[in-house]
């Protein structure tokens, strides 16, 4: 039998974007996207995951378990610190991308580390990604 957890769009103990803020579907868009790569880095490898959208358009990450798959598994209940940098940067892509489809900037003016659809593979320094906790606590 297969059992299907809802492990929520965010971390548990994480603030999130909220109905009613301004920007409310692109950061619950950004928040989903980094929680499922956090868990897809701290799960056992071969979990399964998905990302579910529900009635209301919101988006929640689900974790798919068949049985003998029962063994405890750690859900994370904070941000790891590459979750933290992976938000600043899909924030700031994000930002990049209203503007040269505002026309404020051209596309060959947006720095090439925030042109790819994923963020580099070589995270920012620590102090970078504290930065982005406290931007996302400030949210």
């Amino acid at each position: 039998m297969r059992e299907e957890l809802n492990l929520g769009p965010a971390p548990s103990e994480e603030p999130r974007a909220q109905r009613g803020d301004g920007d409310h579907k692109i950061r619950a868009e950004i928040e989903a996207r980094v929680w499922l790569r956090q868990l897809r880095r701290s799960l056992p490898t071969g979990a399964r995951l998905t990302v579910r959208t529900t009635s209301d358009g919101a988006r929640e990450v689900h974790l798919i378990r068949n049985d003998g798959d029962g063994a405890p598994i750690d859900i994370p209940t904070r941000w790891d610190s590459t979750a933290l940098a992976e938000l600043r940067w899909f924030r700031q892509q994000y930002y990049y991308s209203a503007l040269v489809g505002a026309g404020r900037i051209a596309p060959q003016d947006v720095p090439a580390q925030f042109k790819s659809v994923l963020p580099p593979s070589v995270l920012p320094p620590t102090e970078a990604a504290q930065e982005a906790r406290h931007d996302t606590e400030a949210a």
